[in-house]
């Protein structure tokens, strides 16, 4: 709701064929937390060529939102961005598993403090993670990339630092 609520997407898999706007009608909707039964429990799968999670109201916001407990799976090569957060502050993202898109796992552009915790990124062709130059205050804590999956040029890059970290 447009002041907090939990989306429970129980046991089993979810495909969505359009991507999953958090942040609802005219960019109103904060606190909202997004919820599977587990990593491996529900899977949310994306299919076609779309952005799987999306928050992205028009100007920044402290918007409180956190994804947790699902794995989020791309099932086509031209999948986007499979979680994709822009102009928000106040970000939680906690065991999940993100994998197999031809673009970047996770994207964050004029984030905020954003944490990533007990998660596994895979099967990304861009970056596991992909944090704009706007991108500040970022945690990630207890991530596992897999190495031989991945095929961009670094697991996390830091968009303007023109480094990655492997």
């Amino acid at each position: 709701g447009r002041n907090g609520g939990i989306v429970y997407l129980s046991l089993g898999t979810w495909t969505i064929t359009t991507e999953l706007d958090l942040d609802g009608p005219n960019n109103t909707c904060r606190g909202i937390t997004l919820r599977g039964a587990g990593k491996e429990a529900t899977t949310l799968s994306v299919s076609g060529a779309i952005r799987g999670v999306r928050y992205a109201p028009a100007a920044l916001q402290e918007a409180y939102i956190t994804i947790r407990d699902m794995t989020i799976l791309g099932t086509v090569a031209s999948a986007l961005d499979l979680v994709s957060i822009a102009n928000a502050a106040g970000v939680e993202m906690h065991s999940l598993h993100i994998r197999n898109t031809a673009d970047s796992c996770v994207f964050w552009s004029r984030v905020y403090g954003v944490h990533i915790t007990n998660s596994r990124i895979e099967d990304c062709t861009d970056y596991g993670i992909h944090a704009s130059a706007q991108t500040e205050i970022f945690t990630i804590q207890n991530v596992d990339f897999n190495a031989n999956n991945i095929v961009g040029v670094a697991h996390i890059y830091v968009q303007g630092s023109g480094r990655g970290l492997i």
